[in-house]
């Protein structure tokens, strides 16, 4: 799914859903508001000692904590700094896997429909692939589970009968396993259509058919891989 944003958008808030802000704002104020407050014990201590008055123990543990948590920032922000790239690097990668599934469908359909002429045959492996596709979408949305097969069979995506049955014994629909049973079957439909071809179109059209489909069924898979396998928490 793709987030995009209006320049035109006045409402700065209207931003804040999906970001981190929503979880931590609490914490931010409170420790806001306590560090405002104990600046205001802790300055005229701190002007009192500047000005040749005695250091007490509330000094010493005002300017021991402020050492103890100078040390602390440092730490922490190297620790984050490898956490962030982390991060960063998965969305990256998965914008990346998505984007392979996507582009690698479009350019199937491209080659089908200038090699395939007999348009049964077109229309039905067009089909699979893009069952395939939304396959793999709504395999990273737990939400859209739900009848979805029901969904698929009615848009005319998914035949009922040994398609549906087939789906339907699967454990679940958040993995690759429909996604692969899928191009197994465009696969199949693939080798029939490509019979009625000249055999001289046969090596090259097979080699970057088959190719795009394992590419497709690959990254379809990892994309699972990074959305269900949670980042390493970072430990100090």
């Amino acid at each position: 799914m793709t987030v995009t944003y209006s320049p035109r958008e006045l409402l700065v808030f209207s931003h804040l859903k999906g970001t981190v802000l929503p979880e931590v704002w609490r914490m931010c104020a409170f420790t806001c508001a306590l560090a405002y407050a104990l600046c205001h014990i802790y300055n005229p201590i701190r002007r009192t000692v500047r000005d040749g008055g005695p250091k007490t123990i509330v000094y010493y543990i005002f300017h021991d904590c402020d050492a103890f948590f100078g040390l602390c920032t440092s730490f922490v922000t190297f620790i984050l700094s490898f956490f962030n790239a982390t991060i960063f690097g998965r969305w990256w990668k998965m914008r990346e896997l998505c984007g392979t599934v996507n582009g690698r469908t479009v350019d199937t359909c491209v080659l089908l429909s200038a090699y395939i002429k007999e348009q049964e045959k077109l229309d039905e492996m067009l089909r699979l692939l893009w069952l395939a596709h939304a396959l793999h979408v709504h395999s990273v949305i737990p939400s859209s589970h739900a009848g979805l097969l029901a969904q698929l069979v009615e848009g005319g995506l998914l035949m009922p009968g040994e398609e549906l049955a087939s789906l339907q014994q699967c454990s679940s629909l958040a993995s690759s396993t429909p996604i692969s049973i899928t191009y197994g079957w465009f696969s199949a439909r693939f080798s029939e259509a490509l019979l009625a071809l000249p055999p001289s179109l046969h090596s090259g059209l097979l080699q970057a058919v088959q190719s795009n489909v394992s590419a497709m069924r690959a990254s379809a898979a990892d994309v699972l891989m990074y959305a269900t396998r949670p980042q390493p928490e970072p430990e100090p």
